[in-house]
């Protein structure tokens, strides 16, 4: 909070930055489990991109995601999709279909239909973000590996114990790699 009073004092209320601030505050809630705190700084940062960069700036994107997340994480998924769909719009639209943040915005849809047990839904999400993710950061990412794992959990539940398993063991190799470079 003290960051927040120090970003609105030197810039204003209103400018982006504070926005930005806000969310970063609003994603400690999250890890926190304080959602209902969270709420009031996510609608603040979108307030703030929607005013001063408009609808579909890429910023617009990163708090509608985040406003997605709070939702998902309490259980409405119906508010989650409805807010990963308009960030996902957006990312497509400015970013592109093979770009990272929007490999994001696909992995957090693939986790939400797997919730909501709509497990097509869910495998071609994960498969749209582990392709751009490999292709983005190499086979050997961190974030490679949680979508590999997320991708397995998925396979397991719809019975493709052999595909599930294939992955596990990439997933075990990667980290085998890791150790013997010293990665944590």
């Amino acid at each position: 909070m003290r960051a927040l009073g120090i970003r609105e004092s030197a810039s204003g209320e209103d400018h982006p930055h504070v926005a930005t601030i806000a969310n970063s505050l609003a994603e400690i809630y999250h890890a926190e489990g304080r959602y209902r705190e969270a709420e009031p700084l996510i609608a603040r940062a979108l307030r703030i991109h929607e005013q001063s960069l408009g609808l579909e700036h890429p910023f617009m994107a990163y708090s509608l995601s985040n406003r997605a997340e709070n939702f998902f994480l309490q259980g409405d998924y119906v508010q989650a999709e409805s807010y990963y769909k308009k960030a996902l719009a957006i990312r497509e639209q400015n970013l592109g279909f093979n770009h990272p943040h929007t490999a994001s915005t696909y992995y957090h849809l693939a986790r939400l239909y797997s919730a909501l047990e709509r497990y097509e839904e869910a495998e071609s999400f994960y498969y749209k973000t582990l392709s751009i993710r490999e292709h983005a950061f190499g086979l050997d990412h961190s974030t490679v590996a949680s979508t590999l794992e997320q991708y397995a959990i998925l396979l397991r539940k719809l019975k493709r114990e052999s595909e599930a398993y294939k992955l596990e063991v990439r997933i075990q190799a990667m980290r085998t790699r890791q150790t013997a470079l010293g990665s944590p």
